[in-house]
């Protein structure tokens, strides 16, 4: 028993050493999004407390990335990557956050005290598994497969700029400064010409809720605010939206749904409604339900 205690305990010496022992370690990354993305690592590469992080590295559209990382200290590190408004892993999921510029970038990670060029990035743990000749290797795939349904969606139609990473998603975000709930419709054309509009999302008295998600042509979005209670609709001097009663979706062509003369009789109901317009570069727009008279 003493002789299997002794060599165990040299085997836990032994290990606990080569996990503080730096090694060479190489990353594999593969992109199964419809965009490049770019990642990055966060790692110890000496036995203190204190970490260093690497990025970005670009791997574009249905390839994989492989490279070394160079001399890494313990059995694992943190990947976090990015695309547009897509972020792996996703908001809330991740491990641990740092401040991450833009450009190209190695230095000491930071959680705190980012300055107007970096941003807080989520970085997930990742194993790293024995490999050749005391190497390490950490194996990662990325696929717009890895979001909820609807988000993936979004994921797999979205456009690349001249950079080749994803086109921000356009997000319209109402505030509600009523002092009861309200309730709103938003609609949008993906091609300019046809045009689809849902509802309701109701929203309590001084919160904000997003109301649209998705890559509108010309950057408009249109959305018409109504009483929870009475469904009285302030007027708005931008136009008119044709919407339905209950939670409903229709679609059709932009010039019946959207200042129509009559609407069509799956959203025969004209409401008043305000247009939003996203710049360019722009994901989220803030916009507010029209003033409302006192009287109502």
């Amino acid at each position: 028993m003493r002789v299997f205690l002794i060599f165990a305990l040299f085997i836990l010496g032994a290990t606990f050493a080569d996990a503080q022992a730096p090694r060479p370690v190489l990353l594999e990354a593969c992109n199964d999004a419809p965009f490049a993305i770019g990642v990055s690592a966060v790692f110890h590469n000496d036995p203190t407390d204190n970490q260093v992080v690497r990025g970005w590295f670009q791997v574009e559209p249905g390839e994989c990335l492989e490279g070394g990382l160079g001399d890494i200290v313990g059995n694992d590190l943190g990947l976090g990557a990015v695309s547009g408004e897509w972020r792996w892993p996703m908001q809330d999921q991740g491990d641990e956050q740092y401040c991450m510029p833009a450009q190209t970038y190695f230095g000491r990670a930071r959680s705190d005290g980012c300055d107007d060029v970096e941003r807080l990035i989520d970085f997930q743990r990742v194993s790293i598994s024995p490999y050749r000749s005391g190497w390490g290797r950490v194996q990662i795939r990325y696929s717009c497969e890895d979001f909820d349904a609807a988000d993936a969606a979004l994921c797999s139609q979205t456009a690349t700029g001249r950079d080749g990473l994803a086109v921000p998603v356009n997000s319209l975000e109402v505030c509600n400064t009523w002092n009861v709930d309200a309730e709103i419709a938003a609609g949008a054309s993906a091609d300019f010409v046809g045009f689809e509009v849902s509802g309701w999302t109701r929203i309590p008295a001084t919160l904000c809720r997003v109301v649209y998600r998705g890559f509108p042509a010309g950057g408009e979005v249109w959305f018409t605010a109504r009483r929870a209670d009475n469904h009285y609709a302030p007027a708005s001097h931008e136009g008119q939206l044709c919407v339905a009663e209950g939670q409903f979706m229709a679609s059709g062509a932009r010039g019946a749904l959207v200042n129509a003369g009559q609407c069509p009789a799956n959203a025969s109901i004209r409401l008043p409604a305000q247009r939003v317009r996203f710049g360019p570069h722009v994901a989220q727009y803030q916009a507010y339900v029209p003033r409302m008279e006192e009287s109502r």
